[in-house]
């Protein structure tokens, strides 16, 4: 005789409870059918001696009844580590931005004491000087901006037509490689 294939069956159900629309006795039959399945499913491995055992507990049970399939280290060793607690099982934490400690060389340990020193260097006059464009006002310049304060913005004009009078080399911080040095030179224009 061929038995039905559980799939089968579930479409079946499901057609003649559309079809005959005897629904509330299928829906029972389909959920007593679903309680079934899942029975057969909740029960896999089958029982050892009336018991189940998930995969580790079926070594285990075989290690201790002396089983000669299961007579060697790895099964032995697993049954000992599925007895112990999880408190006991200790873990390995790296940490991954420590790097490995050895013992450095008189080379290294120079090279790294250089390189400390380097981060801590700072050229003070040249960071001074490439922080601040221009050079410092002149007094008499600065005193011109705000002793002519007025609504028609005369002082501003006034200090605009004074800072005017120097060329750009003179007013302002320039670097080596700096192209004022070939074409903007002001003096050579007058």
């Amino acid at each position: 005789m061929r038995t039905k294939s559980p799939i089968n069956q579930q479409k079946n159900l499901q057609l003649e409870s559309l079809y005959l629309r005897e629904a509330y006795t299928r829906i029972q039959a389909w959920k007593q059918y679903q309680d079934k399945i899942s029975e057969e499913r909740c029960n896999w491995p089958p029982p050892i001696n009336g018991k189940t055992y998930n995969k580790y507990e079926e070594i285990i049970y075989s290690v201790n009844t002396n089983n000669s399939n299961y007579d060697s280290w790895f099964h032995r060793n697993i049954y000992k580590n599925f007895l112990m607690k999880t408190s006991q099982t200790q873990y390995m934490i790296y940490d991954l931005n420590k790097s490995i400690s050895h013992k450095e060389t008189k080379l290294e340990q120079e090279v790294r004491q250089l390189r400390e020193k380097l981060k801590n260097f700072q050229l003070y006059k040249l960071n001074d000087i490439y922080l601040k464009p221009m050079y410092p006002v002149l007094p008499s310049i600065h005193y011109c901006l705000y002793n002519g304060i007025s609504k028609e913005l005369e002082g501003r004009l006034n200090y605009l037509n004074k800072r005017k009078i120097y060329a750009p080399n003179e007013k302002y911080y320039e670097p080596l490689c700096s192209s004022w040095d070939i074409t903007w030179n002001i003096k050579n224009f007058d």
